[in-house]
């Protein structure tokens, strides 16, 4: 098994925890994350790299931002499924 194959995955999961973190502490305003979140999987991706070339920029800003995505899928689930839960309750 070769560990470079799975880069993308990792350096999402490790924006997405800085990301969550950030977000936790009220750190920095919800609209800067995704902005945040694409600067750090380029930089994560480069650290990991040890270069730079216009692939790896690519795959580190789409580390980043696939880390907003699973931030938002999240929250649509949570929400979708909190509201299920209340009409339920209601009735």
């Amino acid at each position: 098994m070769n560990i470079n194959e799975y880069v993308v995955a990792i350096v999402a999961v490790a924006v997405y925890l800085v990301c969550l973190i950030l977000h936790s502490i009220k750190f920095i305003d919800n609209r800067w994350l995704p902005l945040i979140a694409g600067a750090l999987g380029i930089i994560f991706n480069i650290w990991y790299a040890k270069s730079f070339s216009f692939s790896i920029f690519l795959g580190g800003l789409a580390s980043g931002l696939s880390a907003t995505g699973i931030d938002q899928a999240i929250d649509f689930f949570k929400n979708t499924f909190k509201k299920e839960g209340d009409d339920n309750a209601e009735q």
